[in-house]
């Protein structure tokens, strides 16, 4: 469970972050080229009337004909967080451990994916994958993935190695994702 002091902690990031989204300078995320997508999905014959842009002029080349590049946007994206929990994340300097700072940079992504209606996902790893949450949407969702990386407590030999955790989410990531890594780097 959470301590109070962290948990007023993450409320007071829950609403600056939402405030900082509905701030009138930051925009809607909306892109100054027009078009549908640069992803490629596949090729159809020009005919009259087809945006000329679109054109695959290198394409045309080849076969004689012109040909109209059709394209794909990828509006879902899911935001997946990638954190160290193993034992060297326990140090403390100062005010905060490197765990709390750990929950509340987890908490300002997942606010901010929450309010940019994206799917969150986490994966915990020490010397393995120890904590995996497939991405979904909801305050509800959010809360429950800080509270197990909060109560996750890793054995005491258990060390940082980074190369399977990004293993699996080599095979876990289905469609577009954006991975934030978050780690010490103390590898032993």
């Amino acid at each position: 469970m959470i301590p109070a002091d962290i948990e007023e902690n993450l409320y007071y990031i829950e609403l600056f972050t939402k405030k900082q989204i509905r701030n009138p300078l930051v925009g809607n995320h909306v892109s100054l080229l027009k078009g549908h997508g640069y992803d490629f999905w596949d090729h159809k014959k020009y005919q009259h009337g087809d945006d000329t842009r679109k054109i695959d002029w290198n394409a045309t080349a080849r076969m004689g004909y012109t040909l109209i590049k059709n394209t794909h946007e990828e509006k879902d994206i899911d935001i997946f967080v990638a954190a160290d929990l193993s034992n060297s994340m326990n140090f403390v300097t100062g005010v905060h451990s490197k765990r709390e700072l750990l929950l509340y940079i987890t908490a300002v992504l997942a606010y901010s994916a929450l309010s940019d209606h994206m799917r969150i996902g986490f994966l915990g790893f020490t010397d393995e994958v120890v904590i995996e949450i497939p991405p979904k949407k909801g305050r509800a969702h959010l809360w429950t993935m800080l509270n197990q990386v909060w109560d996750f407590k890793p054995p005491r030999h258990k060390e940082t190695l980074v190369l399977p955790a990004l293993g699996k989410l080599r095979q876990r990531l289905s469609r577009m994702s954006i991975v934030f890594l978050i780690s010490d780097f103390f590898l032993k």
